[in-house]
C-alpha cells in the first residue's frame, strides 16, 4: 500500500508490503518498491518512508532507503473497526 500526503514536503509511505518466502530473491520486492517511489514521485512527493523487517532492509538499503530510527506500530483488530466500540 502506498500512503501519499501532499503538504509542503510530501510523504510517501509504503506499508505492508511482502513477496512470497519461495519467491523471494527475484526482483519482485526491488520492482514493487521502486514502482511505489515513482507513483510517490509523480504525486509530488519529496521523501519517502517504510517499517522494513531483518528481511527487507538490504533491499531497502540497495534502493537508497537509509535507517532513522525504531517506531511503534499500532494495531486495532478489524472487527471494531465498524462496531462502534470506543475505549
Amino acid at each position: 500500500m502506498l500512503s501519499v500526503t501532499t503538504d509542503e514536503l510530501g510523504v510517501a509511505g509504503i506499508y505492508d508490503m511482502g513477496v512470497a518466502a519461495h519467491e523471494r530473491r527475484r526482483g519482485i520486492g526491488s520492482a514493487l518498491t521502486s514502482t511505489a517511489l515513482e507513483l510517490g514521485r509523480a504525486a509530488g512527493c519529496r521523501v519517502a518512508t517504510l517499517n522494513a523487517t531483518p528481511e527487507g532492509e538490504l533491499l531497502y538499503r540497495t534502493l537508497g532507503f537509509r535507517f532513522v530510527g525504531v517506531a511503534q506500530t499500532w494495531w486495532r483488530q478489524s472487527s471494531l473497526l465498524t462496531s462502534g466500540y470506543r475505549a
